[in-house]
């Protein structure tokens, strides 16, 4: 991304355009989380947001690696990947909203937001 995206943006301007599928992968057990992170930030700073909040997810993949993860709670990990968005000049507290699932004190059939 560092290198290719500056060079056809100078080299091939309007030419070229990269479609990204945020794909989760199935046999990592926080691959959703992350991915949902991702796309909240998306939701709160559109593409670009995307873009450097993907990056530091991805420059930090080791923290978000399944042995590193195997004792935390989806609460704990939304908690680091929240903080992950500060780092990127993203609303820390607005990303934990979107990620928090809401209304647990009510039963399922009466919360107007399912996760």
């Amino acid at each position: 991304h560092q290198r290719l995206l500056p060079y056809l943006k100078e080299n091939h301007p309007n030419r070229v355009l990269i479609t990204e599928f945020n794909q989760i992968q199935p046999w990592h057990p926080a691959s959703s989380l992350l991915h949902e992170a991702a796309l909240a930030a998306e939701k709160l700073g559109g593409a670009a947001a995307y873009n450097r909040y993907s990056m530091a997810i991805f420059q930090n993949q080791a923290s978000f690696m399944d042995d590193g993860l195997y004792d935390k709670s989806r609460k704990q990990i939304y908690e680091e990947l929240a903080e992950l968005a500060g780092t990127v000049g993203m609303d820390r507290k607005a990303l934990m909203s979107l990620l928090t699932v809401k209304e647990l004190e009510k039963p399922y059939e009466e919360r107007k937001e399912h996760n």
